[in-house]
């Protein structure tokens, strides 16, 4: 009888112990942040004659990667050690399906670069030049690490200081810009710029890096579905050294 007594004692008091227990706001000391450069969102890329089109594009990307400390990050009155790390996805596609009324296009598609993302376009496409502006949500695929430690309180002990860890690999953001165009014959450039804010999970944190992506590619017309093309990424930030190129190319088939 007495142990069964000692027994309901002790069990009910760690069940009231474990309801009492108070975790506070993680104080972060340490981020480590992926950055990559923000899907291409273009336009046709050439004079487009019918009223839709549907083009499947892919392509290799190349770029070598880059750590980017930054200074003056605080969260919750700590100084944080904050670096980004650029890198680069290797493979990337998209499926577009574009509409035409006289010289307006609309531009929708899905793809896959550094993650899932999807996007619209709305511009003019003429005889020889192209314009417009691009809108798109990404689901970006980058690793997120921070570290740190939280307070932790119960009836037995108090303030008790105990280690805190994070990662994802997951991180979602909004892409906006614009691109431009112009085309003679087989032979086309394009040109777009778009900015992103990189997702810190960390509503308390007063810094959030915006990323800026330039796309600048030359292609040519094989036939009548085929074109292949050429081009280079630059890539800058709030707090990057220096705006820093890779390279890719890639095909597009337009059915």
């Amino acid at each position: 009888m007495k142990f069964r007594i000692i027994s309901l004692i002790l069990i009910v008091s760690a069940f009231l112990l474990n309801g009492c227990v108070t975790e506070g706001d993680p104080r972060i000391s340490k981020i480590r942040m992926e950055v990559n450069p923000a899907p291409e969102m273009r336009g046709a890329g050439e004079h487009m004659t019918s009223d839709y089109q549907v083009r499947l594009s892919g392509g290799l990307n190349a770029g070598p990667s880059k750590k980017m400390e930054v200074d003056d990050v605080y969260h919750n009155g700590r100084s944080v050690d904050f670096a980004y790390s650029l890198e680069y996805g290797i493979v990337n596609a998209a499926a577009e399906l574009a509409l035409k009324k006289n010289i307006f296009m609309v531009n929708t598609g899905v793809g896959i670069n550094n993650g899932l993302y999807t996007f619209a376009s709305l511009g003019l496409n003429t005889s020889h030049f192209e314009i417009g502006f691009s809108g798109g949500v990404w689901m970006n695929h980058r690793d997120y690490d921070c570290e740190g430690d939280m307070t932790v309180t119960s009836m037995l002990v108090f303030n008790e200081v105990k280690e805190y860890s994070h990662h994802s690999n997951n991180g979602t953001s909004v892409i906006y810009g614009g691109y431009a165009g112009a085309y003679l014959g087989d032979f086309g450039l394009e040109i777009s710029a778009s900015t992103y804010e990189g997702d810190m999970e960390l509503e308390d944190v007063p810094f959030s890096p915006r990323v800026y992506t330039l796309y600048a590619s030359a292609s040519y017309r094989l036939n009548d579905h085929w074109r292949v093309r050429l081009g280079s990424v630059g890539v800058h930030g709030e707090n990057f050294d220096k705006r820093y190129w890779s390279g890719f190319g890639g095909v597009s088939y337009w059915l």
